[in-house]
């Protein structure tokens, strides 16, 4: 019998910056906490981060910092900021985060979080500019939502970033 794939690690992307990929990823994550499964939100936009201003925090240490080898990640996870969510902040901005998102310690971040949390939400940066970033993130996860504010994506680029994400397994028009 074929057993559909549990979707646990979720990517948000959009086409472009200024759809709501940030929004739609904290209230995801805090949908999925309030009903009572722990969830790991992470800020993997390591160019143009937001999750720290939506939550209202500051971004000093997180994602960039274990990326690159200064920390584990355990440390810079900001604890119950709604009950059931943890957050990982993206951290300093960092000057080669194609090569970070890619490296083997994003592997090991994503399956050392799923053995601890229910669900692990990834805020990615959108398509354009920066197609490999969002591209090897949803590589990486079980599915990936695409966020597309209404009357501002041109339909070339939705179609081209439906194009670029092989494992979309919803689209959320904003």
């Amino acid at each position: 019998v074929g057993r559909k794939k549990v979707v646990r690690s979720i990517v948000v992307t959009s086409s472009q910056p200024g759809e709501g990929k940030t929004t739609v990823s904290v209230n995801l994550a805090i949908a999925l906490a309030q009903q009572g499964s722990r969830v790991m939100l992470v800020d993997a936009d390591l160019r143009r981060p937001a999750i720290h201003r939506a939550l209202g925090f500051r971004n000093i240490r997180g994602l960039s910092g274990y990326l690159s080898g200064l920390s584990e990640w355990g440390p810079c996870v900001l604890p119950g900021l709604s009950p059931g969510l943890d957050t990982l902040p993206a951290g300093r901005s960092a000057k080669n985060p194609v090569a970070l998102l890619s490296s083997s310690r994003m592997k090991v971040l994503i399956s050392q979080v799923l053995e601890e949390y229910d669900y692990l939400i990834i805020d990615s940066p959108a398509l354009m500019p920066n197609l490999m970033d969002a591209r090897i993130l949803a590589g990486l996860a079980d599915g990936s939502i695409l966020v597309v504010r209404s009357g501002m994506a041109p339909r070339e680029f939705i179609i081209r970033a439906r194009k670029n994400l092989s494992n979309v397994v919803g689209v959320v028009l904003n």
